[in-house]
């Protein structure tokens, strides 16, 4: 029987290795981190918070207004990189 990858190694081989991804990063609603992996291991609070306007917005407006501005994170405490947001999805 063959084992099964660890998430780490699932991320890392099928993702980030793909060049599609350069880091993952999983919030909890609240925004507390469940997991992160690659570039987006080190993200600030405020960073976060970015992510988590995208899915409180109440009104389609907003929300389309949060998904044209994008996000900006900073990597390796140097580069800024800004972000914008295509599609998004709620895993319940």
């Amino acid at each position: 029987m063959a084992s099964v990858p660890s998430w780490d190694d699932f991320v890392e081989e099928n993702l980030l290795h793909s060049n599609l991804f350069c880091g993952v990063c999983l919030l909890s609603q609240l925004g507390d981190i469940v997991y992160t992996f690659g570039q987006l291991t080190n993200l600030s609070e405020g960073e976060t918070r970015q992510f988590l306007r995208a899915f409180q917005m109440t009104s389609q407006k907003a929300e389309q207004k949060i998904m044209e501005e994008g996000f900006t994170l900073t990597f390796l405490g140097e580069k800024q990189t800004q972000f914008k947001i295509y599609s998004k999805t709620f895993c319940r």
